[in-house]
């Protein structure tokens, strides 16, 4: 292509040198032609750069996608199959804003539902979904309130989730790590359905025992006798309310009652053993006459 324009260049040259077309119409003519045939030939060339780097543009946007997209994919399904595993209850710790709350993620496929509790009884509830490939998904309700997180893992394999939203109109950011999770029982509704405990009655409880602990008489009601109280040390068996309330303000010391008097009522560890609160400082069972008692004590 370049020798063509040399070449035709070349010729108007000698043209003009040797005198051909004297008059100066044909000069004008043949300058005219000259030019014309340059610019058809220079155009083509661009056209088919143009086509060449269009064509290699394509190409490696192709090639990208190929390689970049489904690896991406694949993590982060990984991910969320870590962080909130499917038909599971879904438990979570850690920090809404300034208050301290348990959360409790219950995912079928790519619909979430949620809701978390405060140390002070707060409540809050939501829907979400997850977003298309990827590791994030947000919750919403009905009073406005809303949150766009994601899940992470770090190098020890611990899951966390964080985002950012907002509750009542303020602007909170949020941080938890994964507690446990366990099987979503035949009542999606009833968090320990699975475990043979109905979530009101258990959680009915637990605020009992939250609102007693400062109470002697009404928390050795509670308990299911005869109890072994272990300090760490040494066990100390106690077999009945009696003996209960003689030894309760020596052997319950004020670390116990105030983490009871501060604990979660909802959204429990819960086992065949029963219900803990606290890390397992209490535990907590459903006996076969139907009532719900206090089986083990484990002082901090």
């Amino acid at each position: 292509m370049k020798k063509q324009i040399a070449f035709i260049t070349m010729t108007a040259c000698f043209l003009l040198i040797t005198g051909c077309g004297n008059s100066n119409a044909a000069e004008e003519e043949t300058g005219i032609r000259i030019r014309e045939e340059l610019q058809t030939t220079v155009q083509a060339e661009r056209n088919v750069e143009a086509d060449r780097s269009a064509e290699a543009e394509s190409q490696m946007a192709a090639d990208d996608a190929t390689v970049w997209e489904p690896e991406t994919s694949s993590q982060d399904m990984e991910l969320v199959d870590l962080g909130i595993p499917n038909n599971e209850h879904n438990i979570y710790m850690g920090n809404c804003g300034d208050d301290e709350v348990r959360m409790v993620i219950t995912r079928t496929e790519d619909d979430l539902s949620a809701a978390y509790i405060t140390r002070d009884g707060a409540e809050n509830f939501f829907q979400g979904e997850l977003r298309e490939a990827s590791a994030e998904f947000t919750f919403s309700n009905d009073a406005g309130d809303s949150f766009n997180m994601d899940i992470h893992t770090d190098d020890n394999g611990i899951i966390s989730i964080s985002g950012v939203g907002q509750i009542a109109g303020n602007n909170v950011v949020l941080t938890l790590n994964q507690d446990t999770f366990f099987p979503i029982g035949e009542d999606i509704t009833n968090y320990y359905s699975a475990l043979g405990y109905e979530a009101e009655e258990a959680e009915r409880f637990a605020a009992l025992i939250k609102d007693s602990v400062a109470d002697k008489a009404a928390f050795a009601q509670l308990i299911s006798y005869p109890i072994s109280i272990s300090d760490g040390d040494h066990n100390t068996v106690i077999e009945n309310e009696t003996a209960m309330m003689e030894a309760y303000d020596e052997l319950l010391e004020q670390d116990f009652k105030e983490q009871i008097g501060n604990m979660f009522t909802k959204y429990l560890f819960a086992n065949y053993q029963g219900i803990c609160v606290e890390n397992g400082i209490l535990w907590f069972h459903k006996e076969p006459s139907g009532d719900y008692k206090i089986t083990t004590i484990s002082l901090p």
